[in-house]
């Protein structure tokens, strides 16, 4: 009889995308492995020779390029020529596209919205590695599995048990103001990895411009490209909130958390609310990765209603009650929308209420989440619906 002997992990059939994407995960998980246990100079040389290791295989290339081959546009070249072609060691000669972005408050923020192979290659390979060796602080969000809505739920939670009085700020132009040499610090990125994917000093970039018949026009050199982290780009929530995200835990006089560059203080005096502002800039400015200056910060008492990034908060006796605003709603309304045109018979049925439950409970959305104006909306697209699919219409909407 012949025995063959496997590999607990392997198994028959897989394609090379596969393969990839299996060895990017054990990859991950062993250097997670290694960051979690304690230093001793043998581990560290090997952790620093797994990050080395990871940025130069080529299986962790092909596993990042050959799912977005298409979305990028990249479709002209076959997967195995650009895994060739990105080298992280060496200049990328190929231009970043960026545009100007509207802020919600004023000016313009510039965002990438196309990134080379080999940069992209290189933002997402140190997305991996900073989620692999950062353990932020539960107060810091914008982050994997952190999203906005969950900031929202803890910022009522934070008002319930600290409050009554809020504060809120942001820095100014955060991402420009970052100093690239600060990402040198990070000890686990590799340098040949920052210089060539991170480093805007090396990166070449044209601006994208609609009244162009081209598409675009060039703009290397343009002082309002461009700067310090590359917004837009897979890694510069994750770069931000390594360089800067641990400020929340050293904040004494309030409670404070962040999410990207804006910071909710909590307090339950006027005068300790001061002090815990200018407490944060202090802490800020002593990180020194760049000249970071907030924004005229803004106080508010629940009591009587505020809005932050997105959201309306009320304290209404004991419980903070939370209500998406305008643009907020829209937004989950769209997405409600777009389910529900995509839907198939068996999701139809379940209805637009158990769409927002299942929304509800992916985002942990906290009970007292006031969500009663989505419902209606769904409730009447779902009716518009049926109607347009020619269905029975004895189906009565409800409410979540």
């Amino acid at each position: 009889m012949i025995m063959i002997m496997m590999h607990p992990g392997a198994s028959f059939g897989l394609t090379g995308a596969e393969r990839a994407r299996q060895d990017r995960n054990r990859r991950r998980a062993r250097i997670r492995r290694l960051a979690d246990q304690e230093l001793c100079p043998r581990r560290s040389i090997l952790l620093n020779r797994e990050c080395h290791a990871y940025v130069r295989s080529p299986f962790i290339k092909r596993a990042i390029l050959a799912p977005l081959h298409r979305l990028h546009g990249w479709d002209h070249q076959p997967v195995d020529d650009l895994v060739a072609k990105v080298d992280l060691r060496v200049r990328c000669t190929e231009v970043i596209l960026w545009r100007s972005v509207q802020k919600k408050t004023a000016g313009t923020r510039p965002v990438c919205c196309r990134l080379p192979a080999q940069v992209h290659v290189g933002q997402v390979m140190a997305k991996d590695l900073i989620h692999a060796f950062q353990r932020p602080d539960p107060r810091v969000f914008d982050w994997i599995g952190r999203g906005w809505l969950r900031y929202a739920t803890a910022l009522g939670r934070a008002i319930e048990r600290h409050g009554p009085l809020v504060a809120v700020t942001d820095i100014k132009s955060c991402h420009e103001s970052i100093n690239p040499d600060a990402l040198y610090r990070l000890h686990y990125l590799p340098a040949e990895l920052i210089r060539w994917s991170l480093d805007y000093r090396n990166l070449s970039f044209r601006r994208v411009d609609e009244c162009q018949s081209n598409g675009f026009h060039a703009s290397d050199g343009n002082p309002t490209g461009p700067r310090g982290l590359l917004q837009g780009g897979p890694a510069s929530s994750g770069l931000l909130t390594a360089l800067i995200g641990d400020c929340v835990t050293e904040v004494r006089q309030a409670y404070c958390q962040s999410y990207a560059d804006n910071f909710a203080l909590v307090g339950s005096a006027p005068v300790q609310m001061q002090q815990a502002v200018g407490e944060l800039t202090r802490i800020v400015a002593g990180y020194h990765v760049g000249r970071l200056e907030f924004h005229e910060p803004q106080f508010f008492d629940p009591r009587q209603g505020f809005e932050h990034l997105g959201f309306h908060f009320r304290l209404a006796g004991e419980r903070v009650v939370i209500a998406p605003n305008m643009a907020n709603s829209i937004r989950i309304v769209a997405r409600i929308e777009n389910r529900i045109a995509a839907a198939d018979k068996v999701e139809f049925d379940a209805g637009p209420a158990e769409f927002i439950r299942e929304q509800a409970a992916a985002f942990a959305i906290m009970p007292h989440m006031d969500l009663s104006g989505i419902a209606e909306a769904a409730d009447q697209l779902w009716v518009d619906e049926i109607e347009r699919r020619g269905l029975a219409t004895n189906w009565e909407p409800n409410s979540c």
